[in-house]
């Protein structure tokens, strides 16, 4: 699983920065069974939306962890995830962070101040599209 190789700084890395950090085994785990199954789809497809905002924030070499945190904290408090489903969001997070990163290095997408403006705003609409508390 090379992808998960590449992707492990940003895994140890968020998922550290939520909860208690993963082993690569454990990330391994983590990753076998896809967010959806445990959040449902609307909830696992706008965390990989942020994720991919805060790829693109880090490619820019913009702090994105604020997002993180705020989105971690919204998933912990007001929605009662529990320390395992927060393991499995840091994991994720940071898998497709990663990825997300890498593509815009790739590509080297350039960071006008649209980009990062745009970037921003869709941080901000995703905090707020925040489902009720389950």
């Amino acid at each position: 699983m090379r992808i998960l190789r590449t992707a492990l700084p940003f895994l140890l890395l968020t998922a550290g920065a939520a909860a208690q950090p993963v082993s690569e085994a454990e990330a391994r785990r983590v990753l076998a069974t896809p967010l959806a199954q445990t959040l449902g789809a609307e909830e696992a497809h706008r965390i990989q939306a942020m994720a991919v905002v805060n790829g693109l924030l880090r490619h820019c070499r913009l702090r994105w962890e604020g997002y993180f945190g705020r989105m971690t904290s919204q998933q912990r408090e007001e929605l009662g995830r529990s320390q395992a489903e927060m393991q499995r969001i840091a994991v994720w997070h940071g898998y497709w962070l990663g990825g997300a990163e890498r593509a815009a290095d790739r590509e080297r997408a350039e960071c006008t101040r649209d980009f990062q403006t745009n970037l921003r705003d869709r941080a901000e609409a995703l905090l707020r599209a925040a489902p009720a508390r389950r």
